[in-house]
């Protein structure tokens, strides 16, 4: 892609990882990173590494920016303080990066092109393919792809861009200025279900997100077997979910619902002292919920 075709103004892109015993992945996504078409800057919060992460991104020096939290704050709160030092060093884009994911060099040049033509788009994503290349990531496909891609792509006539109803955080590509008004993560969040939020966020400001089939990108995650411990979880996040949407209507009685389905179906230990928590903390989550709604509430 001709970059004469991007706004002729410097642009200031700041790539956000988070680490977290990341050395199978680190040096190949920081790499891609490095080696993209438009130049970035890297920041690398890490959660407290134990497997010789810290002391990889400590050997790169000033090619990073380093942050350690000596703990795992999770996905949301860790994001938050690259979030921040965008916003506070004035960049344009923010780049959202799994640790065990990657870019092509033109990557972020098509979908930078993509988001600053489209006023109403605050999000975008590339295509995200497995580590393969011969497949979409199963997530991705599942569960950000609109069947409209599908089909055009079926009769061969498929389009540049469509809209999505959600995309999962691996590969976020953020205009700063939406972000202050919008925000940073939840912290209402520990870990899973802060990209439901945010979007759902955006869409009650009433932005868009959405996917670029001419850029791609790669997402290695190996396939996972949800675990008993991870369902018991998971019902927790999205009674959460629920509960800080600002798109539905009586939030807390069907998150309440919700879980008391849950606790009468599917009674177990687990479930019950998750739901006990989450009970315990709905005057944290109507708090959260107002601040969620305020310019910067997260930063």
């Amino acid at each position: 892609m001709n970059l004469s075709l991007i706004p002729e103004k410097v642009i200031k892109l700041l790539v956000i990882v988070v680490t977290y015993n990341g050395m199978k992945w680190i040096e190949k996504c920081l790499s891609s990173v490095f080696n993209s078409s438009i130049p970035n800057k890297v920041i690398v919060i890490d959660n407290g590494s134990t497997d010789g992460t810290i002391n990889f991104l400590e050997a790169l020096g000033k090619k990073i920016i380093f942050y350690k939290t000596d703990q795992n704050l999770g996905f949301g709160k860790a994001n938050n303080i690259g979030l921040k030092y965008a916003i506070d060093n004035n960049y344009d884009y923010v780049y959202l990066l799994n640790q065990d994911a990657w870019v092509f060099p033109d990557t972020f040049e098509i979908l930078i092109k993509e988001l600053s033509t489209n006023p109403e788009l605050a999000l975008i994503s590339p295509l995200q393919l497995t580590a393969s290349l011969n497949s979409l990531d199963k997530n991705f496909l599942q569960l950000a792809c609109p069947l409209e891609i599908l089909s055009d792509a079926l009769c061969a006539h498929i389009k540049p861009f469509y809209h999505s109803n959600f995309i999962m955080a691996a590969h976020w590509l953020l205009k700063t200025e939406i972000i202050k008004q919008i925000g940073g993560f939840s912290p209402a969040f520990p870990h899973y279900g802060e990209d439901d939020n945010y979007i759902q966020r955006l869409f009650f400001n009433n932005y868009k997100i959405g996917i670029s089939t001419e850029a791609r990108a790669i997402h290695d995650r190996e396939e996972r077997i949800r675990s008993k411990a991870f369902e018991y979880y998971y019902n927790y996040i999205y009674s959460i979910i629920l509960i800080e949407n600002p798109l539905l209507k009586h939030r807390f009685l069907k998150s309440l619902k919700h879980y008391i389905k849950i606790i009468i179906f599917h009674f177990s230990i687990p479930n019950f002292k998750y739901f006990m928590k989450f009970f315990c903390n709905l005057f944290y989550y109507k708090k959260i919920f107002k601040q969620s709604l305020q310019k910067k509430a997260f930063l």
